[in-house]
């Protein structure tokens, strides 16, 4: 499979994809700003195993407004990609000459394809890696279309302190018009007692 893997280092806390005040991860959290769905298996695990960070937020770093985002543009070859990993083989992703014949118009991408960089945002971003992923619930509003560039949204809704559970605010969006909105929850681990603040 070809693919242009990017790797960026977002530590700084004047990255433009972390909000409310610049927060930012801890220094150093690597991302991966491009889909690794088309990278053959084992080389998304030696790219894995090398280059990201095992922790990411802890429940104290977290706070009520925190935010990230990141973007993915839709293509033929990610929809049939997916396709193959899902096991989703419905014309209207799949066949052109059919979707056309749809009100679409034309051959859409998979709901859970652009819901997908939903997870990518809490597992890679925020809260980020050591986040356990609970509870989804979704509204699919408008469909994406080959060529039309996704903007994930994550954001800090609610707070257990007890728990560890976080509720997040999530929603996609293509020219600013939210196509799949909702809310996830996110399990996070405590500091450690023994780690210096």
């Amino acid at each position: 499979y070809a693919s242009v893997l990017e790797l960026v280092d977002k530590g700084d806390s004047k990255s433009p994809a972390f909000g409310r005040g610049g927060s930012s991860p801890p220094t150093g959290t690597i991302f991966l700003s491009v889909s690794l769905l088309l990278q053959p298996l084992t080389q998304i695990k030696s790219i894995l195993m090398t280059t990201t960070k095992t922790q990411g937020y802890y429940l104290e770093d977290l706070s009520v407004g925190m935010f990230a985002e990141r973007k993915m543009v839709v293509t033929a070859e990610k929809i049939d990609t997916f396709a193959e990993l899902s096991q989703d083989f419905n014309p209207i992703h799949m066949d052109e000459e059919f979707a056309k014949k749809t009100p679409f118009g034309g051959r859409i991408a998979h709901g859970a394809l652009s819901a997908s960089l939903i997870s990518a945002v809490l597992g890679n971003d925020i809260p980020g890696p050591g986040a356990i992923f609970v509870e989804l619930n979704l509204r699919f509003r408008k469909p994406a279309f080959i060529g039309d560039e996704i903007m994930v949204r994550a954001e800090v809704a609610e707070i257990n302190e007890r728990t560890g559970r976080i509720k997040m605010k999530v929603s996609c969006k293509i020219n600013g018009k939210i196509i799949i909105r909702g809310d996830a929850g996110v399990l996070v681990m405590k500091r450690p007692t023994e780690e210096s603040e």
